[in-house]
């Protein structure tokens, strides 16, 4: 499986990231486009000095409208969207808040979605930052919910999240940024991981079994009898046919001699 990456790295992480990983974390950075362009200018701001609160994302996904000038939401190829690296995939990267006060006092409320902790386990749960890859979505949410995922983006994460899961050796529960926090709506509709697992899965089906030879026509097998008689038909048969043949000759040469 060969993916399209560009490299931004620099951006300060939070140690080791827990191994082996638990999951993925969706995000929008809400920057300007869901383009490639944006994706790098975010990641250049991570690794930049201005930045003081670490490196969010280990990568962001951007359509590479340059190289593919084409309206967006339609796009249905894999290879026209392009990760760019940032934090190192096996370092933590900050994408989630380390303020974990509950609400009505704070806005961390993943207990909204009881399948998160029964999923993932109880460290990823208290610290998802050091446990989970963390994936951003070029752009903003509001565009994704007005356009939709590009079937080529699903395309696109569906096989990253297949080759984290071969590289890290875990099998990867997928939340959005907006399920731990209620101050977030990225990376937009709820129905991301969803959409990923339909690629995902047509990604780890198996080849189709290939169709079978058809079967050899039956050979006819014969006695020496049935030889030796078929043998006898065919002489009967050239010998009459030369007979008629012999007395229609002999009758018009005798029409002829009179």
């Amino acid at each position: 499986m060969t993916v399209s990456t560009q490299d931004v790295y620099g951006a300060p992480s939070y140690g080791d990231l827990g191994k082996p990983p638990a999951g993925i974390v969706f995000h929008t950075p809400e920057n300007a486009t869901a383009t490639l362009a944006s994706a790098i200018d975010i990641a250049r701001w991570q690794a930049g000095s201005t930045n003081t609160s670490g490196g969010s994302y280990h990568g962001i996904l951007g359509h590479d409208s340059v190289k593919y000038p084409h309206t967006m939401a339609g796009c249905i190829d894999a290879d026209h969207w392009t990760m760019v690296r940032s934090v190192p995939w096996n370092q933590a990267a900050g994408g989630l808040m380390s303020n974990h006060t509950p609400p009505p006092d704070g806005v961390w409320a993943p207990s909204r979605y009881p399948w998160i902790a029964q999923l993932i386990g109880a460290a990823a749960y208290a610290d998802p930052n050091r446990w989970l890859h963390q994936i951003s979505l070029s752009g903003k949410a509001a565009w994704y919910v007005t356009n939709g995922y590009p079937v080529g983006l699903l395309k696109r994460l569906a096989e990253w999240v297949l080759i984290l899961e071969k590289a890290y050796g875990y099998d990867a529960v997928m939340t959005l940024h907006r399920h731990w926090q209620t101050n977030r709506s990225d990376p937009g509709p709820l129905d991301l991981g969803e959409k990923v697992m339909v690629e995902y899965n047509k990604l780890i089906a198996p080849a189709p079994a290939p169709a079978p030879a058809p079967a050899p026509a039956p050979v006819k097998t014969y006695t020496q009898a049935q030889l030796d008689a078929a043998v006898a038909t065919a002489k009967t048969t050239s010998t009459a046919a030369g007979r008629i043949a012999g007395i229609k000759v002999a009758a018009t040469a005798a029409a002829a001699a009179k």
